[in-house]
């Protein structure tokens, strides 16, 4: 169907969207982040990039925040997912998500505060992977971690949020050449993981299959559009669509 400009990121701090995704609470709502070098901190912008503010989150320091999900837990609470997994040079030794609950943006502006819940884990081995792409399902809570590997990316799983050290479990591979961002659809039948290439690949999943499972079938191809460098992209909650930066 091809892709639509929508508009452009008002907020001019905004220079670098890593991650992407639509808002649970509150209509025509997409929270995105910058890339590494940032401090820790989203911003909430309009469905045409309007500017609606800023959530700063407290007590950590962003070391290179790559991919955003959210998801309601298994009490029906929204919660925001931002992954601070990005690792180029494959040196760190332990790498975070940062949780918080999703608030509700008043019509004007608003710069909250908010402490953020850590989970912080390790690969297998200690061996240390560059990732840029989380996906929360939204039908279990799970979480799972997609790294950027040439040819194929390595899944990970690290089961439901839990403050505090884990380590993740390999589970199997992505056929995505780099992978730099992916979402889960918000009723759980669909997944989609970009790169650089210009298209996105979008994998159906069953109503009891697995991740894994629905991940080793044969995907669809979605046009992103070529970007200078894209790795953003979440699914629109309100349309049958996805939408990326």
């Amino acid at each position: 169907a091809g892709t639509i400009d929508a508009g452009k990121i008002a907020d001019l701090e905004l220079k670098e969207a890593s991650g992407l995704a639509a808002s649970i609470e509150q209509a025509d709502l997409l929270w995105s982040h910058n890339d590494s070098g940032d401090q820790a901190r989203l911003f909430a912008l309009s469905k045409t990039g309007k500017a609606r503010g800023r959530l700063y989150l407290d007590g950590v320091t962003a070391v290179d925040m790559e991919d955003i999900a959210l998801a309601r837990d298994l009490t029906g609470q929204s919660y925001l997912y931002a992954a601070d997994i990005g690792d180029n040079l494959r040196a760190r030794t332990s790498v975070s998500i940062y949780r918080v609950r999703e608030p509700v943006l008043a019509s004007a502006a608003i710069d909250p505060h908010v402490t953020p819940e850590v989970m912080t884990f390790t690969y297998p081995d200690s061996v240390a992977y560059d990732a840029e792409t989380i996906l929360v399902d939204p039908r279990s809570s799970e979480i799972y971690v997609v790294t950027k590997e040439k040819g194929a990316g390595k899944l990970f799983r690290l089961g439901a949020f839990a403050s505090g050290n884990s380590v993740a479990t390999e589970v199997g591979v992505v056929p995505v050449d780099t992978a730099t961002g992916g979402n889960f659809a918000p009723d759980g039948k669909s997944i989609v993981v970009r790169d650089y290439s210009g298209t996105a690949k979008l994998w159906p999943v069953g109503e009891k299959q697995s991740v894994l499972d629905a991940l080793k079938e044969a995907p669809c191809s979605v046009n992103v559009g070529l970007e200078l460098q894209g790795e953003a992209i979440c699914f629109d909650r309100s349309e049958e669509h996805t939408s990326e930066l």
